[in-house]
């Protein structure tokens, strides 16, 4: 009896590790992206595209689904860093787009509530 239960804490502590490794692999892709580029500059902005090298497409790649879906809100944390200004305004709700090099790998908008 007491070996099923320590089985089940070593489960349990594997399952942890796992998830804290696939949340660090999503915060090493927010960490590594390479630019965030804001379109147009002047105006309404109408996208926030996020790029990652292609050197860190398999770090991309290793990320369980499951996990993926984190990074979305972790983008949004960044876009949030970008305030309106006088120059340029819209940001909550222009089209987000992440890129790895020149490949869209998906996209996302926030819907307009009026």
């Amino acid at each position: 009896m007491a070996k099923m239960f320590s089985k089940g804490i070593d489960k349990v502590k594997d399952i942890k590790h796992l998830r804290d490794d696939e949340i660090a692999k999503v915060d090493y892709i927010v960490e590594k992206l390479s630019h965030i580029d804001v379109s147009p500059k002047v105006g309404k902005v109408e996208f926030i595209e996020f790029y990652l090298d292609p050197s860190d497409e398999s770090a991309f790649y290793a990320i369980s689904p499951e996990y993926l879906k984190r990074l979305r809100p972790k983008l949004e944390n960044l876009v949030n860093q970008f305030e309106q200004t006088d120059s340029s305004y819209g940001h909550k709700y222009a089209e987000r787009r992440f890129f790895i090099g020149d490949k869209l790998i998906f996209s996302w908008q926030n819907e307009v509530k009026i």
